[in-house]
């Protein structure tokens, strides 16, 4: 069965009242380079981490360090993730999901790696819409950044639902454990 097709029967289940959705690759493909970002935040902060050890590595260095050096990762990242927007591909499928859920009165929202200005700034700039979501969480405002289910814990908590009433829907292998961790039916796509 098509994926989009496994979201949408799961969503017309009655005891759902929610769908929190990761970002990028699940909303919007951004364009980003991605390479460039992990050598200029290794060349920057002199990182032993290397860029081909990924992006999570390098910031759970820069984390180690503490104070304005993760401020100033985060906003280097930012400048990064906001770019290209003219690059940036919504996600057909996704966000006609997103909208009849909105319809139907039920709650919306996002938990993502990205940046909380970058998120807004292209659902924004590519007609989306921000304030389709509400929460919006990104890795600027989170304690622990995923596979832990954070953001997911803490959208049930101000949704006031339980696990069984949400649904989480992302892109990789972080937010299937995310999710698996938060107790919440996930879906990869």
């Amino acid at each position: 069965m098509d994926k989009y097709r496994a979201i949408k029967d799961k969503l017309q289940d009655d005891k759902v009242k929610g769908l929190i959705l990761d970002f990028d690759h699940t909303i919007i493909h951004m364009d980003v380079d991605w390479q460039a970002l992990k050598t200029e935040l290794v060349e920057t902060f002199s990182l032993v981490t290397k860029p081909q050890d990924g992006l999570l590595a390098i910031l759970k260095e820069v984390k180690e360090r503490g104070g304005e050096a993760l401020q100033r990762t985060y906003r280097i990242i930012e400048s990064f993730e906001m770019a290209n927007p003219e690059g940036a591909k919504v996600i057909g499928e996704t966000v006609e999901i997103a909208k009849s859920v909105k319809r139907r009165g039920l709650k919306l929202g996002i938990f993502s790696g990205n940046n909380i200005a970058s998120i807004k700034y292209l659902l924004e700039t590519t007609g989306v819409g921000a304030n389709l979501f509400d929460p919006i969480f990104g890795r600027d405002n989170v304690k622990t950044w995923k596979p832990s289910p954070e953001g997911i814990i803490e959208t049930l908590e101000m949704w006031g639902l339980k696990k069984n009433e949400i649904v989480y829907v992302g892109d990789s292998d972080l937010d299937k454990e995310a999710g698996e961790q938060a107790g919440v039916e996930t879906f990869v796509i």
